[in-house]
């Protein structure tokens, strides 16, 4: 029978803590990547590539996670192809005993990633190159989170105009952004606005100024000021989407979204004040929910 992991196994050896509890402890600890180190050393007159000393976590089951430290370890790749390119996959793999006869950490590159490894990174080899200098890192890194960790602050785009902004729709602030696991985003611009040419309370020069984030090129809130026609004024607008592991794009639309009057940005030191202009963030708030 399973016990909690850190506490004795029994006299008569009917329960304890086992290899596979272990696993399952860890597998609802840590998402498969690099949790330090492990970072890659090209060479200019090899094919060789080197892995610093790090700790990585590999999943060699769905629900289960294995912690493995990292000496520094040279890999040797093949020739480069003739033709075309290859994408070498540098990884590191738990051997079992029951299957290959060890329990070594084993490292490797190969073009597909082997059972029980995690990949530290992907390079494209190139045909008549002679050295990994040459070789292109090609896709992301998949670090390993702690469940319920946050990887901080993934884009930040800021708007520096201090002049009007466009009446039009105008996309602004395209990024990418890449997640090693499900996540949920936190979308958030943050901006000073007031009504061009306005004096005291002139209606005749109302507007509503609209920000529209959007995730891969999909619109996932609308945000609008309040009229800007009586004094300049500071905004925070925020929203929360779940995002799937993989590449995305982010960016915003922004427009006139009411009135005929025209807003102004506002950016630099006045008055003795500092103003931000428009700062477009988006943050990882945790695992998709």
């Amino acid at each position: 029978m399973a016990s909690g992991f850190g506490v004795d196994a029994s006299a008569d050896g009917t329960s304890g803590t086992s290899s596979s509890d272990i696993r399952k402890i860890f597998g609802g600890l840590y998402s498969p990547g690099i949790i330090s180190g492990c970072t890659i050393t090209t060479s200019a007159s090899t094919m060789q590539f080197t892995i610093a000393a790090g700790v990585v976590a590999i999943r060699p089951a769905t629900g289960e996670t294995i912690l493995a430290p990292v000496a520094q370890q040279t890999i040797t790749t093949s020739s480069a192809p003739a033709t075309g390119t290859r994408t070498d996959i540098l990884y590191v793999q738990q051997r079992y005993p029951s299957i290959e006869g060890d329990a070594n950490l084993v490292f490797g590159v190969s073009t597909v990633l082997p059972a029980r490894a995690v990949a530290i990174k992907k390079f494209i080899i190139s045909a008549g190159q002679t050295n990994t200098n040459a070789a292109v890192a090609t896709g992301g890194v998949d670090y390993s989170i702690p469940y319920g960790a946050s990887l901080g602050q993934l884009w930040k785009y800021q708007d520096t105009t201090n002049a009007a902004y466009p009446n039009a729709l105008t996309a602004k602030g395209n990024g990418t952004i890449y997640l090693p696991t499900d996540r949920r985003l936190r979308f958030k611009i943050q901006t000073t606005l007031y009504a061009q040419g306005a004096v005291g309370f002139d209606n005749t020069k109302y507007v509503e100024y609209g920000f529209v984030p959007k995730l891969d090129n999909t619109s996932i809130d609308t945000w609008t000021s309040g009229g800007l026609h009586q004094a300049w004024s500071t905004m925070m607008f925020e929203t929360f989407v779940n995002a799937t592991a993989g590449t995305h794009t982010v960016s915003y639309d922004q427009l006139r979204a009411g009135g005929t009057g025209t807003a102004v940005g506002v950016y630099g030191t006045i008055g003795g004040y500092t103003r931000l202009g428009t700062v477009f963030t988006v943050d990882d708030a945790g695992p998709a929910i």
